[in-house]
C-alpha cells in the first residue's frame, strides 16, 4: 500500500542522500563527544520515526547491510554514519547512566530489528548495577533480541552475547535461571 510506499522513500531518503569519506565520519563522530546526550536522543528518534511502520523485513536488512564498514570503499553510507554516532555518543555516556536511559527508555519496546540493534548498542554502555535491566530486556522478546546482532558485520548472536558475558554475572538469580532456560533452549531466528 501508499504507506508502505511512503516507509520506503523515507528510508531511502535518509539512506542514500549522501555519501561520506572516512575523514568525514571522523568529524561527524566529534559530535558524539561534544553533545552526546542531544545526538543519542535526537538520532535514535530520528532512526525511530523511519522504522516504526515498516515490516518489511527486507528493508531493516537493508539498513543493517548499510552499516558496515567496506575496505574495498572510501565512501560510507548516511547510515553508517548515524549508527557510528549513536553507539559513540553511548559510549560517551557511560558515566551518565541515567542520560543512556533517558534516550533509550522510549525505544525499548519497539519489535523494530534496527532498533533493536542500536539499543542493544547502546545497553552495553550501561553499568553492571543495571544488570536486570538489560537482561530483563534481552528475556522480554528473546527470538529478536537475542539475534540482534547485524549479520553484515559479524554472526547475529555476538552483540547479544557481549551483553549476556557483561550482564548475566550480576542480575538476580531469577533472571540469571530465565536467561539460561532461554539459551539453552535457544533457536536461532528472529521470527
Amino acid at each position: 500500500g501508499s504507506n508502505k510506499y511512503m516507509a520506503r522513500d523515507k528510508i531511502d531518503a535518509i539512506s542514500n542522500r549522501d555519501a561520506f569519506t572516512e575523514s568525514d565520519l571522523e568529524g561527524i563522530e566529534k559530535i558524539a563527544t561534544q553533545i552526546p546526550s542531544e545526538a543519542l536522543n535526537r538520532l535514535l528518534d530520528k532512526v525511530h520515526s523511519i522504522v516504526r511502520d515498516i515490516d518489511d523485513e527486507q528493508i531493516h536488512e537493508a539498513w543493517l547491510c548499510q552499516d558496515r564498514q567496506s575496505n574495498y570503499d572510501a565512501v560510507e553510507s548516511i547510515t553508517h554514519c548515524v549508527f557510528s554516532v549513536i553507539e559513540r555518543s553511548a559510549e560517551s555516556l557511560q558515566e551518565q547512566p541515567e542520560k543512556l536511559a533517558e534516550a533509550i527508555a522510549i525505544h525499548l519496546n519497539s519489535t523494530s530489528p534496527v532498533l533493536n540493534h542500536l539499543i542493544a548498542k547502546v545497553l552495553k554502555c550501561y553499568p553492571t548495577s543495571e544488570a536486570d535491566t538489560v537482561v530483563g530486556w534481552l528475556l522480554a522478546a528473546p527470538k529478536k533480541r537475542l539475534n540482534c546482532g547485524n549479520t553484515y558485520v559479524e554472526p547475529e548472536w555476538v552483540l547479544p552475547s557481549e551483553l549476556i558475558e557483561k550482564f548475566s554475572p550480576y542480575c538476580s538469580e531469577d533472571f540469571f535461571l530465565k536467561l539460561e532456560d532461554r539459551i539453552y533452549n535457544y533457536t536461532p531466528n528472529r521470527a
